[in-house]
C-alpha cells in the first residue's frame, strides 16, 4: 500500500483512508494516526540519526488493528525499534487489560523476527542447529514504548486477540524503514546488510 501512494504522490495514511470502505477500520487507522501524532512526523529526540514512521493495518479472522511504527536507523545500517502505537477493535471486549497484554507480546514477537530472527541456510542445509546460533530479541531490544489502545466496537462479537497484534507490525516497521532511510527492504529480517544495499544503489 505504501508502494501505490508512493506512486500516486499520497501520503500513506491518507491513500489508505481515501480506499477504504469499513468504518471499523477506517476508525482504527484514524486513531492509531491521532495517537502517533503521525501528522506531526517522528518525534524530536535531539538525535542525528535518521528517524521514520511507518503505518499498517489489517483485518484478521475479523479483529481490526493499526499501527504505528517509528524506528531510527544507525549509519550502519542498524535498525533500532523506538515506539508502538496500536489501535484494536476486537469486538466485544470482556478483559481490555488482558487485550492489551496479548497484542503487546505479539507486537514483541512480530518485531524480534521482523528485525532479528532468522533461520540460515548453506549448500541447501539449515546451519541455524541452536538457539546459541538463532538471534531473538532481548530486553535491550524492546521498543522504549508499546501503546495499545482497546477501541471496541460492543456491538460486534468477540473475534479473539491471539494473532491478530503481531500480524501488521513487520509492515509498519518496514514503512518506518523506508521513510527514514530510502530503503524499500522486501526480506526479512531487516538486517543492516539488507537495509544499507538498497540505499547504497
Amino acid at each position: 500500500m505504501d508502494e501505490l501512494a508512493l506512486a500516486a504522490k499520497q501520503d500513506p495514511l491518507a491513500f489508505r483512508l481515501r480506499h477504504l470502505a469499513d468504518p471499523r477500520l477506517r476508525r482504527v487507522l484514524e486513531r492509531v494516526a491521532e495517537r502517533s501524532a503521525w501528522d506531526a512526523g517522528p518525534s524530536a529526540q535531539g538525535e542525528a540519526r535518521p528517524t521514520g514512521k511507518g503505518i499498517a493495518c489489517t483485518v484478521y479472522h475479523g479483529t481490526y488493528v493499526a499501527q504505528v511504527a517509528e524506528v531510527e536507523i544507525a549509519s550502519s545500517g542498524a535498525v533500532r525499534l523506538r515506539k508502538v502505537w496500536c489501535v484494536v477493535d476486537p469486538g466485544e471486549t470482556v478483559n481490555p487489560d488482558g487485550v492489551r497484554n496479548q497484542v503487546e507480546g505479539g507486537i514483541q514477537q512480530s518485531a524480534s523476527w521482523t528485525l532479528l530472527e532468522e533461520l540460515r541456510h548453506r549448500d541447501g542445509r539449515v546451519v541455524t542447529t541452536g538457539w546459541d546460533a538463532y538471534p531473538i530479541a532481548t530486553f535491550r531490544d524492546a521498543p522504549e514504548s508499546i501503546e495499545v489502545l482497546v477501541e471496541s466496537d460492543e456491538r460486534a462479537p468477540a473475534t479473539g486477540v491471539g494473532e491478530p497484534g503481531a500480524v501488521p507490525t513487520a509492515a509498519a516497521i518496514a514503512n518506518a524503514v523506508y521513510a527514514a532511510s530510502g530503503a524499500r527492504v522486501r526480506e526479512l529480517p531487516l538486517t543492516r546488510e539488507r537495509v544499507r544495499q538498497p540505499v547504497a544503489r
